[in-house]
Order: structure tokens, then sequence, then C-alpha cells
């Protein structure tokens, strides 16, 4: 009887259920409901290179959701989307260490130069939207430019209000202060740092004034008038320049929020003067999803659990967003980490050492690098959150004040993109229609020759690289979940239906098609030369609706044609006639001897234990009782290695003529070479032809005279399945040629992600 397979459904809804009762006072409904992912930090060991290079990519899943950081799924999926958005390399990467991952992705040598992006999500992942996946660009055939030969011509100014457009108030809130966020960069969105901007009125007047930060972030907080025209005015290179702000909006409503440890204040602007038409939401990965009471413009309320970052929607009463913004708790002062500040080039960089559960991730970058972002901004923010500006990208190299200055100032201008609350109300756990991947399997229906499901009986899988033996039942519609051991991509599975009796039936095997997400990136990066000369308003309020793009379906490779039950592409495991003579085989025993893969066993205590007492009995023992001692002996042939799931005690049967036969094997290993024309050890999946309960293979012996029937036509088909790609060795952290870079150093550890960046001064030996 075959081991049976496990139950791939048996996640249960606890992981990603209704979470724990909120305690004390609480203006919102008694269970909030956990909708839980898992989120991807990428490392990309170079963030550019050439065509035919192959780029190395290590990194990291976990679940930030209540008190749990490791991930629940065992396999990820990594591709390579080249810039006309088709996916150009696609493979499976087994995460069991505690989430850990590595991976290494060839670059076509002919593909087109420019940037492709490197995309990766698991199962559970593809339950919301694929902006959610983790995302890092690479630049091909191209290089980045160095700082010292860039043109400051030209001038991008974005400018965000935050919640999406500015309002005045009316008639909720009127007078109070709103924030805008304005990013400065030139025309390669290189952040320019430390520049005084102005916010003035259409009279000139000055209302807000600010310098950007290093990553070219400035805040200003005012109170917009309804019809008033606003301004951001700046000295550049000697010039004047104005950049227009949106102008308000009040039919629109903005919300504005603060976070202050369990404790959330709101407050809401413009929109419908009848607040019983409104709705409100909060949403953050402790306490989940919960629906908000609000009778008032303004108001508080307390969670169970003090979180890190919480986004409240405003909607209409048939859920359909209205608003929305996200706040953050202020960060605390990360942990310090003794890091290099110099190294010899051609040397390995010292790093900190921590313990067995923490995972250290390193990259040393040149200092002209783009695009590249740490795992703990990648995890805690842009899984979850879109924005028209980049995340800071010096907030790694930040004092604490400065860090918590410019996340509320990138915080403001995001919205949500994980998923639309509105599916997420309506649907409850019944969005979960992916489950966590634990074990790899692959699903089908077996059908009869007349197209009608195949339901008494099972499917056995033989792995045609180990001779794994695997099963599943067959319900009353044919169809089958069978769960198999690890293999790697191009493994064949030789799939054969049979029926209650064990029997091989000659059935159809549909695998059920793969299905993979669109290509759907919510960033996108260039190298472009385009000069800006006027402001982008690029958020636009009101909309969050995700879109819905077709999967991608990638049939199954399952092949019945000129399937034969003796193939003979196993090389020695096959000895003809011609072999016999020349190697001067006496007898059947010499013959196995010399065929890989296969051993032979006692499995019954005679009155010699010596190990070569079998090869003394049969050649040239001096005992007078050797016909005695072989029948107290007797013998078992097991396969090497790659024994089945059914363990190390099923047998190789041996056939004679291609028939079962239950003659001890003792006295068959006697039999005179003379008498055999042919040896061959059939793997499982072609020895199912001929006998059943087979699974670890059969030696199957021709004897001379006997007429061989033509071939027999297998009943069963082979099936490759995407299986998992070879983890590369993560090299050393070396500097080939001296000069200054950028270290990034992510920390992974129990209580959760921590990165770190410095610069490095590489000196020659």
């Amino acid at each position: 009887m075959f081991a049976k397979s496990l139950n791939i459904r048996r996640i249960v809804y606890a992981v990603i259920g209704v979470i724990c009762a909120m305690a004390g006072e609480s203006a919102m409904a008694q269970l909030p409901h956990d909708f839980r992912s898992e989120q991807i930090a990428l490392c990309l060991q170079q963030v550019s290179c050439e065509p035919g290079d192959t780029v190395t990519v290590q990194g990291q899943v976990t679940c930030l959701a209540a008190n749990r950081v490791e991930p629940y799924s065992k396999y990820l999926y990594i591709e390579l989307i080249a810039p006309n958005d088709s996916v150009v390399v696609r493979q499976k990467i087994a995460c069991k260490n505690r989430g850990a991952f590595a991976a290494a992705l060839p670059v076509d040598p002919l593909g087109a130069y420019g940037v492709y992006y490197v995309r990766a999500y698991t199962k559970l992942m593809r339950n919301f939207a694929p902006e959610s996946f983790a995302v890092q660009p690479l630049l091909v055939g191209q290089s980045f430019p160095d700082f010292d030969n860039i043109t400051t011509d030209g001038l991008k100014c974005v400018i965000v209000p935050h919640g999406g457009h500015l309002c005045s108030g009316a008639p909720h809130n009127s007078g109070t202060l709103q924030n805008v966020t304005i990013r400065l960069a030139n025309y390669l969105d290189d952040p320019l740092c430390n520049i005084p901007l102005a916010l003035t009125n259409e009279n000139g007047d000055t209302i807000a004034s600010q310098r950007t930060s290093l990553s070219g972030l400035a805040m200003m907080s005012f109170v917009p008038q309804t019809e008033a025209k606003y301004f951001v005015n700046l000295v550049y290179e000697g010039v004047n320049k104005a950049f227009p702000v949106q102008e308000c909006n009040d039919a629109l409503p903005v919300i504005h929020a603060s976070l202050r440890g369990s404790q959330v204040a709101f407050s809401i602007k413009g929109g419908t003067a009848n607040l019983q038409q409104l709705q409100m939401y909060a949403f953050d990965r402790t306490n989940g999803v919960s629906h908000i009471a609000i009778s008032r413009a303004e108001g508080t309320f307390k969670l169970a659990n003090a979180p890190q970052m919480i986004t409240l929607f405003l909607t209409d009463d048939k859920c359909s967003p209205l608003a929305q913004c996200t706040v953050v708790a202020r960060c605390d002062e990360s942990p310090q980490l003794s890091l290099p500040q110099t190294a010899v080039a051609g040397q390995s960089l010292a790093l900190p050492t921590f313990g067995d559960d923490t995972k250290v991730m390193a990259r040393l970058l040149p200092m002209n690098v783009r695009w590249a972002e740490h795992a703990e901004s990648q995890i805690y923010y842009l899984s979850d959150l879109r924005s028209p500006l980049p995340f800071p990208e010096h907030y790694f190299t930040l004092s604490e004040h400065e860090r918590n200055a410019e996340l509320m100032a990138w915080v403001g201008t995001a919205s949500f993109k994980r998923f639309d609350i509105a599916r997420a109300v309506k649907q409850d756990s019944a969005i979960y229609t992916f489950m966590p991947e634990d074990v790899m399997y692959f699903e089908g229906k077996v059908e009869t020759p007349s197209k009608k499901p195949f339901n008494k009986g099972s499917l056995v899988a033989f792995n045609t690289d180990n001779n794994g033996v695997y099963d599943a039942d067959l319900n009353k519609d044919g169809e089958f979940v069978i769960a198999v051991d690890d293999f790697y991509d191009g493994t064949q599975f030789y799939l054969q239906a049979v029926n209650t009796k064990n029997k091989p039936e000659s059935m159809y095997v549909k695998i059920k098609d793969e299905t993979f997400p669109a290509p759907s990136l919510d960033r996108r990066y260039s190298l472009g030369n385009s000069l800006y000369a006027s402001s982008e308003v690029t958020y636009k309020g009101g909309n969050w609706n995700r879109q819905e793009l077709p999967e991608i379906t990638v049939k199954a490779r399952t092949k019945y044609d000129n399937l034969h039950s003796t193939q003979r592409f196993y090389g020695q495991s096959y000895k003809d006639r011609t072999a016999i003579e020349e190697r001067g085989f006496l007898t059947l025993y010499d013959i196995l001897k010399d065929i890989p893969g296969i051993t032979i066993r006692k499995i019954a205590a005679g009155e010699d234990e010596d190990p070569n007492a079998f090869d003394d009995m049969l050649y040239g023992g001096n005992s007078n009782d050797v016909k005695n001692n072989l029948l107290k002996l007797d013998y078992a042939i097991y396969p090497s290695r790659g024994i089945s799931s059914l363990g190390g005690g099923t047998q190789v049967v041996m056939l004679i003529d291609g028939k079962r036969t239950h003659e001890p094997l003792i006295s068959l290993l006697e039999m005179s070479s003379f008498e055999i024309e042919s040896v061959e050890y059939l793997r499982p999946w072609q020895a199912i032809t001929y006998t059943f309960g087979a699974s670890n293979g059969a030696i199957n012996v021709i004897t001379r005279g006997y007429q061989k029937p033509a071939n027999v036509k297998s009943k069963g088909a082979i099936y490759t399945p995407m299986g998992l790609s070879t983890a590369p060795e993560i090299s050393l952290l070396v500097a080939e040629t001296p000069g200054k870079y950028r270290l990034f150093v992510d920390v992974v550890s129990p209580s959760g992600i921590q990165s770190y960046e410095t610069v490095v001064n590489v000196v020659a030996k």
C-alpha cells in the first residue's frame, strides 16, 4: 500500500482568522478582523549588470502580524521582469530557514537594455493586490552616472498634499492646519538637499518656509483657503522658480490623524455635511480591520495593542472609499551597530556577529548607485503603502529626530495598497483563496478514455530522479491533490492511475495548469534625461481601487506519446547477451553485482554470519554441507539509495520473462549466465506495467529462447512540474577597487528587522 500524501489544505483559518477581542474602552467593534499576509525583503547583491550576467539575490520572508515574525510559507516565487513587462525568468525558491532565501537569476545575453524588475511573492500573498509584492529594480546594460557629472540645469519638484488634496475644511473643521510635502530633485531624480523653500500665496506673502532634508524632502503646515492659489518658491543656480500647489477641493473629505501608543485621534475635513452617510475603518497589522463608530467630525479611539503604523479609511455607506490617511508612531532609537569604516581592497569586510537566530544580509554598493532599498523600509512600509515619492533615500543614515521628520513627511503622502477596504469588509476571511504553501504538491484530474471521471482508485506518482513514490486518493470527480518531497526544476514524475486492487489502468491524467499573477508594478524607475521645469502633482485622491489584471496561465508539461514500459535510458541498468559474454559473467549473481543502484542483502540468518559467507558457499567453499547452508539462507535486493517513501523494507521485485516469481532468491542467483539473454533493472514507473507493488522497481531476467512480445505502451504519463531552483552561495563582502562604497546591512531577528547604512572607504593593499 502506498504512503498517503499530506493534506495540503490542512492550514486552518486560524492562520488568518479573527484575533483576540479588544480590551478596555473602545469605539470599535468587539472583534477586529486580521487580514494578515507575508512580506518579503529583496536584497540584490548588485543593482546593475550586463546582459548575460547572473544576479545574486538574498532576502527574507516574514509575517509581521500580531506577535508573529516568521512566515507561514516554505516556498516563494521570484521573477525577473523585462522593460516590456514580460516575465523572462521565474523560479521557485525554498525559504525554510526561518524565511531566509537566496536565488541566482540569469539575465538574457540578447535581452534589451534598460530597467528590469525583480519581483517576489508567496502564494499567501496572492490573496492581495500584486502591487504589494516585493519589487526591486535592476539596471541592465547601462551605468549609473557619477554625481560629479550631473548637470544642474534640470529641476524636478513634486508637491503632495497630505490626504490627497488641499481642503479648507468646510463644512467641518475650517481653519485647521494641513500638511504638504515637497520633494526637490535633479532631472535624474537624485534629491537636492539644504535648498530653502518658501510657500507663498498669490500675493507673494510667505506663509511657511523650510529647507529640504538630505533626502530632498520638506514638510510645511498651513491653513488652506478656498479658491486661493499657492506656490512653492525657491532660488536655484541664481534663478527664481515658482511651482504651483494643487488647488482646494472641499467636495472631497480629508482625514487627519495622530497616533500615541494605542490612542488614535482623528478629524474629518470637508466632504458631506451629513456624517451619518459616512463610515470609518481602521487597519493595522496588530489589531486588524475594525469599524469605528463616528458621530462627530473629530474624536479618539483606543486600540487593544499599540501599533507602529495605522491606516484610517473614510467611505460612503456602500463602503466605497472617499479618503484615507496613514500615520506612524515615533521611531525609537535603533540599537547601535558597530560597522567598519575602512576596508582593504580584495579582502573580506568584517561584520558584527550575532546568534544563530539572527540573519545578517550585507551589500557593498558604489556611491553613485540608485534605487537600492533596505529590508526595513521594504517590509514595514513599502509592502503596504504607495507614494508618488520614493522612500527617503538617506533615512538609515540619519539621527532619530531626523528619521521621525522624514518618515512623517513621506507617510503623509502615501496610500494603502495591499487590499481594497470594501472587498475586505465584504468578504472577510473568504478573501483567502490561496493557502500558505508548506509542502510541494500538484493537483489535477484523472479521466477514462471516454472522458469520464475515474474515481475508483488512486493516482501514483514516481519521482524518476530518486525513485520516490507518492499517491493520493481520487475523489468522486476523479480529482486529486498529491504532496511530494522537495524536488528540483527539471525533475520528471511518472503518473499512473491504479484501481482499488492496485492494478494499473489506462487513464488520462490532466494536471491543473499553474497560474501566476500578471506583472503589475506601482513603482517605475528610469534614467531618462528629460528636464523638468514644472511641478508634478502625481498623487490623485478619491480613487484607491486596485486594477484587476488577468493572471498568467502556464500549461502543464505532460506527455503520453512514445512512452514504453522498458525504455533503456539508464545506461548500465541493462545487460544484454553481448555484455554478459564480454564481461565473462558466470551467474545471475555476477550480473546483478555489476548493475549500479541495487544491493543484495541477507534477510535470514544462517549458521555463518560472515558477510562473505554467501560467496564462500557458492564459489569454492570447502564445506560438505553447502546445500544445507543454502537452505537456511535467503537474500533480497534493495535500492542502494533513493528508497521510496514506503521506507527501507520494500524489496526490488524479481521477474523472470516479465512474470513475478516467488522462488527463493538464493536459488535464482545460482542461475547460469548461459541461460540468460538479458537482465534489466526496471524503475518503479516501468515495473508497474508488469506487476503491482513494485514501489522500488524490479529486476527483469529474460531467458534465452524466450520470445519477447512487443513493447507494451505505458498506461501512465510523464509530468514535469515546476521544481525548486538551486540556491547559490552568497560570496564574501569584498571590494576589488579602492574608493568609497555604501555599506547596506539588514539584521533579521525574532524581534523584527532593522537596517543600517554607512560609508566604507576601501584602500589599496
